[in-house]
């Protein structure tokens, strides 16, 4: 190998180098993404499970003073379990509030 292949070759392997990105998993045919996953795994599905866990303990939260609201009839900042179940059954004209923003 002359000076001219090695030089192309370091060239070629700190390009290669340069713009690999190992984060990335490679194109995986969606019926063996599962095991792909399952073998080496993946950073994103961890975030999203991290997110989705937060919302549904933060739903469960609510649920919880929102039920407990309603029996005991407490009041929180002037807003009774009435006024919440009005407002989710109340109908919204979207068009009308789009105009609002």
């Amino acid at each position: 190998m002359n000076e001219t292949e090695k030089r192309r070759k370091e060239l070629l392997e700190q390009t290669r180098k340069k713009y690999s990105n190992s984060n990335v998993n490679p194109a995986v045919h969606p019926r063996y993404s599962a095991a792909y996953t399952s073998i080496y795994g993946s950073e994103e599905n961890e975030s999203e499970a991290a997110g989705i866990g937060f919302r549904v303990f933060l739903a469960v939260v609510l649920l919880v003073v929102f039920i407990a609201m309603d029996q005991s009839g407490e009041k929180i900042a002037t807003v009774d379990s009435k006024r919440i179940i009005e407002e989710i059954e109340a109908d919204t004209d979207l068009e009308e509030v789009w105009n609002n923003l």
